[in-house]
């Protein structure tokens, strides 16, 4: 059974992929196909490259995400709502 932050972070996730398919089919831009495979090509590693790009990007969020949850928690063991101190120990 997951925890309510897990069904959190699927729900916003499924909302954020629902508005991304709403913003393009509203964008309903008609491209021409490529016109060759050596172009088919070079936009598929385009959008690999930017999967990618993304991923890291997510990555990156998550890992701050997880450091300012153990920030609070540790703030919070200690008692109190001070601000966090800009530089820590």
């Amino acid at each position: 059974m997951g925890n309510a932050k897990d069904e959190y972070q699927l729900t916003a996730a499924t909302d954020l992929r629902r508005k991304a398919e709403e913003l393009l089919q509203a964008k309903a831009v008609q491209e021409l196909p490529p016109r060759n495979e050596d172009e088919t090509k070079r936009l598929l590693h385009e959008l690999q490259v930017h999967q990618i790009e993304l991923e890291m990007q997510n990555a990156e969020l998550s890992r701050s995400r997880d450091a300012l949850e153990a920030a609070l928690e540790r703030k919070g063991d200690r008692g109190g709502f001070a601000p966090l101190e800009a530089n820590p120990p």
